[in-house]
């Protein structure tokens, strides 16, 4: 009995990975061509390209060289904070705040989700991005974008390697990913 409500769940489960909006992101992952862009990877970038429903501030820590605190209010109310740096990247689809959480000298990424109106994190999630890497004097960046309005697509660009990793935007279940040769 056991065995069949793990075999059940696992078939619901890749079924729903499958299936966002209709769109099988594996397979767009796996089609995907390698499109990071070094001046996307960074906080002016976003910071530029936010739209202008939410006030956006970004406050440069003294004495520390590239950590800076990134502020969202709405008629001058803090709504969240979090810190960041030169190479942060976030975007926006309606009230929900999606950015990347890393640092840019470590292997790995996170992706996080947060609902302005509710002024509440949906979720969190590491990327399974490169996996765990031994490292010293290592550089990480990443790209950021929500897609079909359902997904956000994240490219990330390591010194072990380049991936792509398609979040669903509801869940924060990786739907896609795949990885690239440098």
């Amino acid at each position: 009995m056991i065995r069949l409500t793990f075999l059940v769940a696992s078939v619901f489960s890749l079924a729903f990975v499958t299936s966002v909006s209709g769109q099988d992101y594996q397979k767009i992952a796996d089609a995907t061509a390698w499109t990071w862009t070094a001046e996307r990877a960074s906080v002016s970038d976003s910071f530029l390209k936010f739209p202008n429903t939410y006030q956006v501030e970004m406050i440069r820590k003294k004495n520390k060289y590239g950590e800076i605190t990134i502020r969202l209010l709405d008629d001058g109310k803090e709504l969240v904070a979090w810190e960041g740096h030169y190479r942060s990247v976030f975007s926006l689809q309606g009230d929900i705040l999606v950015y990347a959480a890393f640092h840019p000298n470590s292997t790995g990424c996170a992706v996080v989700a947060y609902d302005l109106k509710n002024k509440k994190q949906l979720w969190k999630t590491s990327l399974k991005g490169l996996g765990p890497i031994a490292h010293f004097r290592y550089s990480n960046s990443v790209n950021l974008e929500i897609v079909n309005n359902d997904a956000i697509r994240v490219f990330g660009n390591e010194s072990a390697g380049q991936y792509l990793e398609i979040v669903d935007l509801k869940t924060g279940m990786t739907v896609g990913h795949r990885t690239y040769k440098k």
